[in-house]
């Protein structure tokens, strides 16, 4: 395979998913700013202890993004999407998205927020965890396995949950 096949089979590819790819992208750029202001609002050390409860408030610009995502694509089919147009849509952004997972989370905790493992495992140990639970499940690889897990799930329901709301609001017009 030459260069220029490569590159042409690349160019159909992003040009085939570019809205998939755009949303995906949009997603992991929000997941990061949420992490810097959890950052600056002191929830990754001083208020640690109120991180798991308002960490959660994401699902709300997720699934928003996730909404507008799939109106869009319903209007890029003419104003008319099935069930399983929206729902591949959806899939795509949220396998893009899921592999993109690694490395968001690989630079969220060593650049955003180097130190929220030692914060989030002194909170866990002064909660009565035990030290070497702690040791494994507050680690950079078990937050990536968790992420991408937790990632695919989450986007599979919000692909099904938005898919159906934007079909019923434009069949409600």
């Amino acid at each position: 395979m030459t260069v220029s096949t490569l590159m042409n089979l690349l160019n159909q590819i992003v040009n085939q998913y570019y809205h998939e790819i755009k949303y995906a992208l949009i997603f992991s750029a929000m997941n990061i700013i949420w992490m810097l202001g959890e950052k600056l609002a002191g929830l990754h050390d001083v208020h640690i202890a109120d991180h798991a409860f308002y960490t959660n408030y994401f699902a709300i610009p997720s699934i928003l993004l996730y909404a507008v995502a799939m109106y869009q694509k319903q209007t890029l089919l003419g104003g008319e999407m099935n069930f399983k147009q929206g729902f591949m849509s959806g899939i795509g952004i949220t396998m893009i998205v899921t592999a993109l997972t690694p490395v968001v989370q690989f630079f969220i905790h060593t650049i955003i927020t180097p130190d929220y493992f030692v914060h989030v495992r002194a909170f866990a140990i002064k909660e009565g965890m035990k030290p070497e639970i702690v040791d494994t499940h507050f680690t950079l690889n078990s937050y990536i396995l968790l992420s991408v897990f937790t990632g695919f799930v989450y986007g599979v329901f919000t692909t099904i949950f938005t898919t159906i709301m934007v079909r019923y609001i434009r069949m409600k017009r």
